[in-house]
């Protein structure tokens, strides 16, 4: 799907990388940085790719869309750093392709969300590079008695399917200026969506696995503010709307907090009076939906 509908949904779920990790997928960058794709990248001399591991064995995690930041300030040569971002960017995408789906955890609270959703009117904002969805939705088609007609489902960042990644930093980085093609925004196939509407509209907002992190702030921050206000868009039947948030663990929580004050401006109070607000524990479940 290209673009959002002006339609009101019940449910939109919002889906990051960790709906994938805790359907036991390889999907953290350390999984990636420990490929053989990501070593023939290192061993083409891809200086990026050489920079990124450097750092990742140090630390031994690493947040790669800090790094593109720190290595825009640090090299001289742009258009050599062009050519290895794209390189990157296509040994990402191999390794995207190159993930099974044969052993999805049946038992996480991902999979038992997805099934709970399945017949119900719910939008999936999708920022995986994945094809986890589509491979869910073949398990839960297969069973006589699951229907799956209500389901819109888009994807924001690019994938499999279409063969390309938006894979890069939010525009109000500071990289330098001929570095542009490092941003989200400048990707070939970028589409600025407003969530506003759909997200405002809803009757139950759920993130699962998705850090709200700062190069994705350009498409919650409308959003978020408006949460913190008593909004003009209607939603029948209900004079609250309910978010959900789902989290790792106590780090996480706190994480996703700081974001979210972030977003609201200071304001996670007023988010919380004005609506139905859960944090919800991925270990620790309960009725969501």
């Amino acid at each position: 799907m290209s673009g959002l509908k002006k339609k009101k949904h019940q449910h939109v779920l919002i889906i990051g990388n960790g709906f994938d990790l805790d359907l036991g997928l390889p999907t953290k960058y350390s999984d990636f940085i420990n490929s053989s794709y990501f070593s023939e990248l290192c061993l083409k001399d891809n200086i990026l790719a050489n920079h990124l591991r450097e750092v990742h064995d140090v630390k031994n995690w690493i947040d790669v869309e800090e790094e593109l930041k720190s290595y825009s300030k640090k090299t001289i040569h742009s258009n050599i750093f062009l050519q290895e971002y794209k390189e990157l960017c296509a040994s990402l995408l191999s390794y995207i392709k190159s993930i099974k789906y044969d052993s999805l955890n049946i038992e996480s609270t991902a999979y038992k969300l997805i099934s709970i959703l399945l017949n119900k009117d719910v939008l999936i904002i999708d920022f995986n590079y994945t094809s986890t969805l589509q491979e869910l939705l073949k398990i839960f088609v297969n069973e006589p008695t699951t229907e799956q007609q209500n389901i819109e489902h888009i994807k924001i960042h690019g994938g499999i399917v279409e063969n390309n990644i938006i894979f890069g930093v939010e525009d109000s980085a500071d990289i330098k200026k001929e570095h542009i093609f490092i941003k989200k925004s400048a990707n070939k196939i970028f589409k600025p969506i407003n969530f506003s509407y759909t997200l405002e509209s809803c009757d139950q907002l759920i993130v699962f696995g998705h850090s709200l992190g700062e190069t994705d702030h350009m498409y919650f921050k409308d959003y978020f503010n408006n949460a913190t206000t008593y909004r003009s868009t209607p939603r029948v039947g209900l004079e609250k709307q309910n978010i959900v948030l789902f989290h790792y663990d106590e780090e996480n929580y706190y994480k996703l907090l700081s974001e979210l004050d972030t977003l609201t401006y200071r304001n996670l109070k007023k988010l919380k009076e004005i609506n139905i607000f859960e944090m919800i524990e991925v270990k620790k479940q309960k009725d969501y939906c």
